[in-house]
């Protein structure tokens, strides 16, 4: 095995010669095994050096050389001014569980900025599924399989299984809400989380309506400003889960049957282009009364996990009817979804 090369010797230095005049060769040592190019000078390129021939190092400019000429740095054009960022309008919906982190990572933080109006607590994403498992008495609602929202228990009773829905993944979480239906009659009970103002009611009823509309109507507190800016009084609106073979719940992914639910009252809810740049759209589907839809769900029945879809449209995924509304629509949709499947159980 031939031995490495010895290192190259020092350079001596000559006392005699001046401090500044270059040295024969490529370098020029300032230190013991030191060259003069330090890492702090920036390339080549940024200098404006020739490159000595035949050695590929720069070889530097001396007032011993004057017949050299120093080289006219070539101009660079003046950058033109960025544009300024059009910063995005801020979402007046808060991120739903599962989306805050996602959510704080691309807003952009800004001190500049004006504040933005108060956040809309939002419970649930603008669609999602309900999945069921084999054997197993817990659903899960989210957008995909892998990845839930929320865990449903369905516990069994005397009549039809009540629902617990919890605030999270699993049952380890707190009850968000609770569904039972009714003995003697065929309406659900839906207790809700308390509102932020005093004397709104915690449980609420969904009553069926006869047989042959097959409706259920429910009366519940919507809007986020509360009595205070209602004169006085909490203000509330009427709703009904309607069977549906239009274009209501073709937004399901094609879906030709499900329910939808009608905003029966008429003109913007309450708080509506009170917050802000928050403006009063009304733009879901229509039923053939004229009402607006603002929430829709199926069973898509071609799939061995998504036993369910749901949707806020219009003026339902805008916020505006405030969070317990929506937990109210989530959860009498789902009373429906299991008390069919009960239904079609006995039949068998």
């Amino acid at each position: 095995m031939p031995a490495p090369d010895a290192p190259p010797p020092y350079e001596e230095i000559d006392s005699s010669r001046p401090a500044n005049s270059p040295t024969s060769g490529p370098h020029t040592s300032n230190n013991a095994g030191q060259s003069s190019s330090s890492w702090l000078e920036p390339p080549q390129w940024q200098q404006g050096q020739p490159v000595h021939q035949g050695t590929g190092h720069t070889r530097p400019h001396s007032a011993h050389e004057p017949s050299r000429p120093s080289p006219t740095p070539s101009p660079r054009p003046s950058p033109k001014p960025a544009a300024s960022p059009v910063s995005p309008r801020p979402s007046l919906l808060s991120p739903y569980p599962g989306q805050q982190a996602m959510s704080s990572r691309r807003r952009p933080h800004s001190t500049s900025n004006p504040p933005a109006p108060q956040m809309i607590p939002r419970q649930f994403p603008p669609a999602f599924n309900v999945y069921m498992q084999s054997f197993s008495r817990t659903l899960y609602l989210a957008e995909h399989q892998a990845q839930p929202i929320y865990a449903l228990r369905i516990h069994s009773g005397l009549g039809d299984a009540s629902l617990v829905l919890h605030s999270g993944a699993s049952e380890d979480h707190p009850t968000l809400a609770t569904l039972d239906y009714i003995v003697f009659s065929a309406g659900m009970a839906v207790t809700l989380p308390p509102a932020a103002f005093p004397g709104a009611p915690t449980t609420i009823e969904a009553v069926r309506g006869s047989s042959f509309t097959e409706s259920y109507t429910f009366v519940i507190d919507v809007g986020n400003s509360g009595p205070q800016q209602n004169g006085g009084r909490w203000p509330v609106e009427q709703y009904e889960w309607r069977r549906s073979r239009g274009e209501a719940v073709a937004v399901l992914d094609g879906c030709g049957y499900g329910w939808k639910l009608v905003r029966l009252a008429a003109g913007p809810p309450p708080g509506a282009g009170s917050q802000g740049d928050m403006r009063y759209a009304g733009g879901g589907p229509r039923s053939s009364d004229g009402s607006e839809v603002v929430a829709v769900w199926a069973e898509p029945g071609y799939s061995m996990s998504k036993a369910m879809k749901f949707a806020f449209v219009g003026t339902g995924a805008s916020g505006l009817l405030g969070e317990r509304w929506a937990i109210m629509a989530v959860m009498t949709a789902l009373g429906m979804f299991q008390r069919a499947r009960n239904q079609r159980r006995r039949r068998r």
